[in-house]
């Protein structure tokens, strides 16, 4: 079974491996194996419990801009009306692609699309 920990817990846990407490004895009160104690503080070591909250919001917040891919900086955006399917019939892949073309063409004129890195794909 996985065990949380909260800041305070974790932080308290470091301070005491920082201060000289023994790993074995610190890892026995926590119910934690030394290993973790020991990443905790690669992880966690200098901090505060403070330091250590505002870390965790950071990477919450970076995984939540990841999944988003439209985010500031991503090669991908989200173009109105235009939502991702999976197309299996030849006839509606022409239907999809007509689409799609007319739509690029569209945003083209009113200079909402820019070409990519490689300037031979066009990034939505």
């Amino acid at each position: 079974m996985k065990k949380r920990f909260s800041e305070e817990q974790i932080i308290s846990a470091v301070k005491k491996l920082e201060t000289g407490s023994p790993a074995k004895e610190v890892s026995r009160e926590m119910g934690v194996t030394i290993q973790t104690l020991y990443h905790w503080k690669k992880r966690f070591g200098g901090m505060d419990v403070t330091d250590a909250r505002r870390l965790k919001d950071l990477e919450m917040e970076n995984t939540r801009l990841k999944k988003d891919r439209g985010g500031p900086g991503s090669r991908h955006r989200h173009v109105e009306g235009c939502e991702l399917k999976k197309v299996v019939r030849s006839s509606d892949k022409r239907t999809e692609a007509s689409y799609l073309v007319e739509k690029i063409r569209g945003l083209q004129g009113s200079n909402q699309l820019s070409a990519g890195p490689s300037h031979h794909h066009l990034v939505l």
